[in-house]
């Protein structure tokens, strides 16, 4: 992807990891023997995201710690297991029941939040795809299961590129973006000047 993606939870974060699996690739982790005798292994009816619903498990019970450097290159590709929307969205919403179901009914809102975040990151992933009517209808599932979301930027930016990719085409969408992006890059003063 280009991006170089450092996770900083720390410490007890039941909270942080079911919101948002924070532990970028599966090859970085270095867990001990106990953690798995405790919370279990990955879950084999899960076909997509078993590797957040392990961490959530182990996060219940154990602190996280982290070293704040680049462990490894991760390839993206067409084939893999997360471009498939449906059975990624269907099991990153089996890991979301999995995890509030013995959970206080006050955490309602925090899983409705956890709802609507996941609907709105696979939303993102059907446009990668240029598959926008999916990510209309899921944008509009994301808001709701939860309605606060229309006050973030992350849901609004997902509009405005929606609306543009449909109204611009591929050619001319890429074509803005181009122009954007020199429009905002700092100018740098003339030599010789």
């Amino acid at each position: 992807t280009g991006k170089i993606e450092l996770p900083t939870v720390e410490g007890a974060v039941w909270d942080a990891v079911v919101e948002a699996n924070p532990i970028m690739c599966g090859s970085t982790p270095l867990v001990r023997r106990e953690c798995f005798e405790s919370a279990g292994l990955f879950d084999p009816s899960l076909r997509s995201a078993e590797d957040w619903d392990l961490w959530i498990r182990i996060a219940e019970k154990y602190e996280f710690a982290v070293i704040q450097a680049p462990l490894v290159c991760y390839r993206v590709h067409g084939n893999s297991k997360s471009h498939n929307l449906q059975l990624h969205l269907q099991s990153r919403l089996k890991v979301i029941e999995k995890a509030f179901q013995n959970r206080p009914s006050d955490s309602i809102l925090q899983k409705d939040r956890v709802y609507g975040e996941v609907y709105l990151s696979v939303a993102y992933r059907a446009l990668q795809k240029h598959d926008f009517e999916t990510a209309l209808a899921l944008k509009k599932q994301a808001l709701q299961h939860y309605p606060r979301l229309l006050y973030s930027k992350v849901f609004h930016r997902l509009g405005v590129i929606l609306f543009l990719r449909r109204r611009l085409g591929d050619k001319r969408y890429e074509q803005f973006l181009r122009v954007l992006k020199y429009a905002m890059a700092p100018k740098l003063p003339i030599l010789g000047a």
